[in-house]
């Protein structure tokens, strides 16, 4: 097999280099303003865009809503949103103003750092609320807990409430209970519609599953149905489980050889 390598400073990898800059980022404008796509990305997939206009001899760059827009799409509250967006200005010298993040007036030297800014606020933002709407599924970590307390009540089995469960990748999850029952270990995770939610439990599920002698896994969903294609990719992780299952049930599928 012949492998061709191109010498740094040669033609062919200058033109290389040049066509992926224009992939990374591009500018385009259209009558509601000029928007620069970056290379960063949303948990959602969808790429981080900031609009720049220009007044005199200023720059303005705005992500213009989208943050808010995202973290919305996935069951976020204005207020949650707002008290995360706020800290994260205030540290990346941006500001928001409860709907978008910007700098108001940036100089010609400024503009690419202003830029850069706004995009990295933009998506730290989301990324946040995307693991707050992870944590809060209107399953709340006491009512799953005292439900696995009632299921497992008078049996040789103990629940444990937020353990750290290290996974293959060293990481230490936190998951939301974990059941000793006799020589069965299970882990439950309360896990809601939103992609956020669902790639986060999957992350986790995935990385405990490469453990020698790894605990069964199992996500509590409201409906199996609501998840859509969702179920497909969350399955593939953990054991789907209804919050309308019987009691009896989740002590069978905890105590299965």
């Amino acid at each position: 097999m012949t492998v061709n390598i191109l010498r740094r400073g040669s033609a062919d990898f200058e033109k290389i280099l040049a066509a992926v800059s224009r992939e990374l980022v591009s500018v385009e404008h259209n009558p509601a303003g000029t928007f620069v796509r970056t290379p960063l990305t949303y948990p959602g997939g969808s790429g981080v865009v900031v609009q720049v206009g220009e007044t005199e001899n200023q720059f303005y760059v705005s992500d213009f809503g989208m943050a808010f827009e995202e973290a919305e799409s996935m069951g976020v509250t204005a207020s949650v949103f707002s008290r995360y967006a706020n800290a994260i200005a205030e540290s990346t010298g941006t500001r928001f103003d409860n709907h978008s993040f910007f700098v108001l007036e940036a100089s010609r030297a400024q503009l690419a750092g202003a830029i850069v800014a706004v995009a990295n606020a933009s998506q730290a933002a989301v990324v946040h609320a995307a693991f707050r709407a992870a944590d809060h599924t209107g399953q709340t970590d006491g009512l799953l807990f005292a439900r696995l307390e009632l299921a497992f009540r008078g049996r040789n089995a103990k629940v444990i409430r937020e353990p750290k469960i290290y996974g293959h990748s060293a990481t230490a999850w936190r998951v939301d209970a974990l059941v000793r029952s006799g020589t069965h270990h299970s882990i439950f995770e309360a896990v809601s519609k939103y992609p956020a939610s669902i790639a986060a439990a999957s992350t986790k599920f995935h990385d405990i599953a490469l453990n020698d002698n790894a605990p069964k896994r199992f996500a509590v969903v409201r409906s199996k149905a609501e998840l859509g294609t969702y179920l497909g990719v969350l399955s593939q992780a953990a054991n789907v489980i209804e919050e309308s299952i019987a009691n009896e049930t989740i002590v069978k599928l905890a105590e299965a050889a």
